[in-house]
């Protein structure tokens, strides 16, 4: 399969999803380079920020917001583009400016969109470490905890743990 960069409207799904997280905004980890600089800084109108991590002063907290959202997007543009440049030796630079998806999309689309974008953007031999990379995850992890049924599942599985339908039978309310 050949990689190509993917639309606008695909990185605006990925980052509404990011927006549209329950109880609490969307947050992820990147690893403070060598050099102390962020794939993004932070400057005067871009609505990015990234304070230090609690568990690991070597990081960076990133949290998406409607304020940052162009320049998050940007950065998953500037990330497929890399790749795909890498693959082809390419160098075709485009702008990403948030406009909202033309539709809602459900959790299954959007983990499908994720699995396609970081199929797109991981051509990279730095991609585990970029910030791209740890927004997917971070996404991810997100969406799953959205999908009906995930909050009533058994965390951890034993031979007598009752299956989700099972719960749902004995308890036909929840």
């Amino acid at each position: 399969m050949s990689a190509f960069t993917v639309t606008n409207e695909h990185i605006a799904v990925l980052l509404t999803a990011g927006l549209a997280i329950e109880h609490k905004p969307l947050r992820w980890e990147i690893p403070a380079p060598a050099d102390g600089r962020l794939p993004i800084e932070a400057t005067t109108g871009n609505g990015v920020s990234a304070g230090h991590s609690p568990n690991n002063p070597n990081t960076r907290t990133r949290t998406l917001t409607r304020a940052s959202v162009d320049a998050i997007g940007q950065m998953l543009l500037d990330q497929n583009t890399a790749s795909v440049n890498q693959r082809y030796s390419d160098d075709d630079l485009k702008l990403y400016t948030y406009t909202p998806p033309r539709a809602w999309r459900t959790p299954v689309e959007v983990l499908k969109a994720l699995n396609c974008y970081r199929y797109q953007a991981g051509e990279t031999s730095d991609w585990t470490g970029t910030e791209a990379h740890h927004f997917c995850a971070a996404l991810e992890t997100a969406v799953i905890n959205q999908l009906p049924g995930y909050d009533e599942a058994a965390w951890a599985i034993g031979r007598e743990t009752p299956t989700l339908a099972e719960q749902r039978a004995e308890h036909p309310q929840r």
